[in-house]
């Protein structure tokens, strides 16, 4: 029997030092552990820092996408004005092609007025010169005749005395 109790009292040596054992690779664990926790706390304090930057930057991304929205709504607006304007300056291009068109019939109509212009004035001095020389063959056949009856005049006032 006291080969077993020394067997026993072994055995249960033998179980205190894999206990100890046990309790020294606990507290090991636990330190781990420990670490590990203090680590996942500045993890979940990172990823809070993290989730309140991301929801700074959803925000910014909101109001950029509206502030998008309105520079597309105001770009659409400004295509159709230049799409307006575009077919205004069409219509003055084209009434500006009409406008030369028209200018080039006057012109040559102005053209062809001052080369009748010409002819016209060069006919009427030719005919005030042949109605002036007529006027002046009057006139010399007035005075002829006025002196022919002033001579007449006298040549009766000196038969009748």
């Amino acid at each position: 029997m006291e080969e077993m109790l020394r067997e026993l009292i072994g055995v249960v040596k033998g179980m205190n030092g894999r206990f100890d054992e046990m309790d020294r690779r606990f507290d090991t664990v636990d330190k781990r552990l420990d670490n590990v926790d203090k680590r996942l706390e500045d993890v979940d304090k990172r990823l809070e820092d993290v989730d309140k930057r991301l929801d700074n930057v959803d925000k910014r991304l909101e109001d950029v996408d509206k502030r998008l929205e309105d520079v597309d709504k105001r770009l659409d607006n400004v295509d159709k004005r230049l799409e307006d304007v575009d077919k205004r300056l069409d219509n003055v291009d084209r009434r500006l092609d009409n406008m030369d068109k028209r200018f080039e019939v006057v012109e040559g109509r102005l053209a062809t007025l001052e080369t009748n212009q010409e002819e016209g004035f060069r006919q009427t001095n030719e005919r005030l010169d042949r109605i002036e020389k007529r006027l002046d063959l009057t006139f010399d056949q007035v005075t002829a005749t006025t002196e022919d009856v002033t001579d007449l005049k006298i040549h009766l006032r000196a038969a009748g005395r």
